[in-house]
């Protein structure tokens, strides 16, 4: 269900459901990348950094949790990369990258990840 309010950007309702299932299952590895997806999308909405931080921790906190749930999870790799490389600690965004390239490397978002990786990389 938080999938679908994902992808429908309802944002609030798919907040809403996730904290509510995680409350009943903590150890969803998905309900906790969803959940950080949703912090994720939150930060997104705005430019300002002081107003986005308490959302970017919130994802940071939930995708480490699922993480820790699952460390081949490649989309909390991914997520977590793009949180790192928000906040400037880009060297541990790279590893981030990098893991999730080596869990999928033929996977959906892999050309892009290898173009920011070049990016990176020039910089």
């Amino acid at each position: 269900m938080s999938e679908i309010y994902l992808q429908q950007n309802k944002i609030a309702d798919a907040e809403k459901v996730l904290v509510k299932g995680l409350a009943m299952q903590d150890q969803s590895y998905f309900g906790h990348l969803n959940l950080a997806r949703v912090y994720w999308t939150k930060a997104n909405e705005t430019k300002d950094v002081a107003q986005a931080k308490p959302a970017l921790e919130k994802s940071y906190e939930e995708v480490k949790r699922a993480l820790t749930l699952n460390p081949d999870l490649a989309g909390a790799h991914l997520l977590k990369g793009n949180l790192l490389l928000r906040v400037s600690r880009t060297a541990d965004a790279v590893a981030e990258f990098n893991a999730y390239l080596r869990l999928e490397p033929n996977g959906p978002l892999a050309v892009e990840t290898r173009a920011l990786l070049e990016k990176i990389s020039r910089r």
